[in-house]
């Protein structure tokens, strides 16, 4: 909740009469929208214009499909080299809405659907365990999970066989190597699994009540939920009547699917890309990440402190994505 929402339900509370009806009125934020100012032949921009052809889903959806194409298609060979850390894009997203009106679910699964036929591949909506997972990336340390509600899979990780798991993932966002012995069962010898340059992206969907139900503060602590970026709109927006594809929506479905296959193509040679800044944007950058950790100090909030440390990272891959999009 932020400062605004909290001061607004505070003032609710003071306001309103306990034996009165309670007053509907609607959070400061529920009206905000996602913009993004791109040039029309910008990856984003064509993908977002052909969402709109298919689905009355938010458009934010449609921006976070765009950034999430690119986060993949990258296959861990894009790269910004600071003297700090070296930074992937890889992305992991959550859109959270109303089930049925928002529809996360369709606009996530037309996001499969682009990336399948790119990188001619399946995504399934994967119930891993720890153990199964480390499995996979073993064999594969480039994983793209996808899910269009991911509220099971929340509950699975707190189940005592995946223990350990959110510390994993954190390391396995950041890209870092990993080594994880499992205790063997009965009999069993204990599993060691070694996974090397892993670059993971996940885009998933819940209700906010779903995830809510499964995901703790904890969870957060540990730096797992802090990984994720939100997308959650709540104003109203137009419905879609039914109609039949015009020759307009296949020509815009070839050009997202034209601009796919030539970004997949780029990354897919195995050949590592090195991005870089400008001083002018470096200046910028870190002129912006001060005055955030300013206000973050003046909060004396440590959950907004620990939400500034990790957007610092999510600006730097979100530049790079939106720079390797341009047409």
């Amino acid at each position: 909740m932020t400062p605004e929402d909290r001061a607004w339900v505070d003032k609710m509370v003071m306001e309103a009469d306990i034996d009165a009806e309670i007053p509907v009125a609607e959070p400061p934020n529920r009206n905000r929208r996602l913009i993004v100012d791109l040039p029309e032949d910008h990856f984003i921009s064509t993908y977002k214009d052909w969402m709109a052809t298919v689905t009355d889903g938010y458009p934010e959806y449609a921006i976070a499909g765009g950034l999430w194409l690119l986060s993949a298609f990258c296959n861990k060979n894009a790269v910004l080299k600071l003297r700090q850390e070296h930074i992937h894009p890889n992305l992991w997203i959550v859109n959270l809405g109303k089930s049925t009106t928002a529809r996360k679910s369709t606009s996530i699964n037309k996001t499969r659907k682009i990336f399948e036929m790119t990188a001619e591949v399946t995504l399934p909506n994967d119930d891993y365990s720890i153990e199964g997972y480390l499995e996979t990336l073993v064999q594969n340390p480039v994983l793209n999970n996808v899910r269009d509600e991911v509220g099971g899979l929340m509950a699975k990780f707190h189940k005592k066989y995946n223990d350990g798991i959110f510390d994993l993932e954190c390391g396995i966002y950041d890209g870092e190597g990993v080594s994880k012995t499992l205790a063997g069962g009965k009999n069993k010898e204990p599993k060691t699994f070694v996974v090397k340059n892993p670059h993971v992206t996940k885009l998933y969907a819940t209700t906010p009540a779903n995830y809510a139900r499964y995901m703790t503060m904890d969870d957060f602590a540990s730096g797992y939920g802090m990984r994720f970026l939100y997308v959650y709109p709540q104003y109203k927006h137009k419905r879609m009547a039914l109609a039949l594809e015009t020759e307009e929506d296949v020509h815009k479905w070839a050009d997202v699917a034209m601009k796919s296959k030539q970004l997949f193509k780029q990354f897919d040679n195995h050949h590592e890309v090195n991005m870089s800044a400008t001083d002018e944007a470096m200046v910028y950058y870190d002129s912006v990440c001060i005055e955030l950790e300013e206000r973050a100090d003046l909060s004396e909030d440590v959950w907004i402190g620990s939400v500034v440390g990790r957007s610092e990272i999510h600006i730097l891959k979100i530049a790079m994505l939106l720079e390797i999009g341009k047409a």
